[in-house]
């Protein structure tokens, strides 16, 4: 709270004094690199045990909350907020026009991509023959980043095959890793699993304009399409997670491997587990809880709260090691009655909230 009203102090103080108007929904691409810099050191660096001690982070508070009480005085005795207002809230910001909606300017930018070529559809009809048309037409949108991912962790893996062939003391840790270190690959999948770029694609190329119609609200063509787009979603995340699958018992292996056999399947069971439910995971809270607007934007609470306490989550058992086999049968337990459970409420309410909002 502190460091928040300190940077809002500094916006509006550079604003008197440049007359330049700071929009937080268009950052400078220097800003964004910034930020998204800290973003990743945030999780990078305790990853790799380096945190700062109780004394430093006292010290930085103290600073911040020292900061922040001359930053709240001049929030709160700033006169020049509708000078600020008038630049942020223009009719084209607050009223889209026809032309140059940011919904537009998604679909200029995402038209680029889309296969405008006639589908053959073969012998299928109705929904199976639509979502043929949408996969065909939007397959480079929807599967470019899971072959980028795919690509990356092949080469990561191959790096640590190399390392652990030509090093005992890397083998030992990778074999202690993969024994131990299991819930830190759930954070993993969480990571690479394409779920919401896919569900937004999905949005944006297709169900934004689909809803506005009655026939295509009703149950039997939500839950026809949502188990069509559940196999695909999966399909799509598998991809990436057949890597980790297949190297995780292969690196277990070579690193001087296991007395128990069942790690090995566990490794690769858990994995595909994990990917399937994060997968389904995903596609649930899109047809239960919509949360795009006429614009795409996110406008969901609901979905904004469930989505942070799932990376919290599990964020939290990547903290904790478990042995790979234990951890793994519970992951597969778990998983395996929440993908049932889910799809139970996914043909049961998807009918009854899957609408524009």
């Amino acid at each position: 709270v502190s460091a928040k009203l300190t940077v809002s102090a500094i916006i509006l103080k550079r604003t008197d004094k440049t007359g330049n108007v700071f929009n937080e929904d268009k950052p400078p691409v220097i800003r964004t690199i910034f930020f998204m810099s800290l973003l990743v050191l945030a999780y990078l660096l305790p990853f790799l045990n380096f945190t700062i001690t109780k004394e430093i982070y006292g010290i930085l508070l103290i600073l911040s909350v020292i900061t922040a009480i001359p930053s709240a005085i001049y929030i709160a005795k700033y006169n020049e907020y509708p000078r600020v207002y008038r630049k942020l809230l223009t009719i084209d910001t607050v009223i889209f026009s026809v032309n140059t909606t940011a919904l537009e300017s998604q679909k200029t930018q995402l038209k680029k991509q889309i296969n405008e070529e006639v589908v053959d559809t073969k012998n299928k009809t109705g929904y199976s023959a639509f979502h043929e048309i949408f996969v065909k037409r939007h397959k480079k949108m929807l599967t470019t980043s899971a072959k980028t991912m795919t690509i990356i962790l092949a080469v990561i893996l191959a790096i640590i095959f190399v390392a652990t062939l030509t090093s005992e003391e890397i083998s030992g840790v990778v074999n202690t890793f993969t024994l131990s270190g299991l819930s830190f690959f759930m954070y993993v999948m969480l990571i690479i699993n394409r779920g919401q770029v896919v569900t937004r694609t999905m949005f944006i190329n297709c169900d934004i304009s689909m809803l506005r119609y009655r026939f295509y609200r009703q149950p039997s063509a939500i839950l026809e399409l949502f188990r069509r787009r559940l196999k695909l979603l999966v399909g799509i995340n598998l991809v990436p997670a057949m890597v980790i699958a297949i190297g995780l018992p292969i690196l277990l292996y070579i690193s001087g491997g296991t007395e128990n056999p069942l790690n090995y399947l566990v490794l690769f069971t858990s994995i595909i587990a994990m990917s399937v439910f994060f997968s389904v995971h995903f596609l649930i809270l899109y047809y239960l809880l919509q949360p795009y607007n006429s614009e795409s934007k996110i406008k969901s609470s609901a979905f904004s709260i469930i989505n942070t306490i799932t990376y919290v989550v599990v964020f939290a058992i990547y903290t904790i090691q478990i042995p790979t086999l234990w951890f793994g049968l519970c992951v597969i337990v778990f998983m395996a009655i929440y993908i049932i459970v889910a799809l139970i409420l996914a043909y049961k309410l998807a009918p009854k909230t899957f609408k524009m909002r």
